[in-house]
């Protein structure tokens, strides 16, 4: 029963996740195309932001999950916060890899632990829910 709850709340707590993500690829590549905008040299130089920047715009908005995945996994052991979000919300929703709660989970700790506040409002959520369903 725990784990199907596990199950259940991780899907629901990751619904939303989806649109979010989407809105962040399109800001990334609204960005991107500003004349001057100096975001791939940066990229190129090293910045991780820049890095995530660029991701987003060339893979994630594009539906490459699977090639971005790689790239957000190295920018997340890098310590990026968004990158560690972004991969917990593929592991939940099926994007570039299979469903896998357990991952996502693990992902959504680390992107909390990195400074994600959506990461922990998100834990939060999860961690209420969970309570209420045990009490049950």
């Amino acid at each position: 029963m725990r784990k199907t709850s596990l199950f259940l709340l991780l899907t629901l707590l990751f619904a939303g996740c989806a649109n979010e993500d989407a809105r962040m690829a399109s800001s990334a590549s609204e960005a991107l195309l500003q004349e001057g905008d100096p975001t791939r040299e940066r990229a190129a130089r090293g910045d991780l932001n820049a890095r995530y920047l660029v991701i987003l715009a060339d893979y994630w908005e594009a539906g490459r999950y699977a090639e971005a995945l790689p790239l957000l996994e190295e920018l997340a052991e890098e310590g990026l916060s968004g990158a560690a979000y972004h991969l917990a919300n593929a592991y939940a929703n099926g994007q570039g890899v299979e469903r896998d709660v357990a991952q996502a989970a693990a992902w959504l700790e680390r992107a909390a632990e990195l400074g994600s506040e959506a990461a922990k409002r998100d834990l939060r959520t999860y961690r209420a829910r969970l309570s209420d369903a045990d009490a049950r």
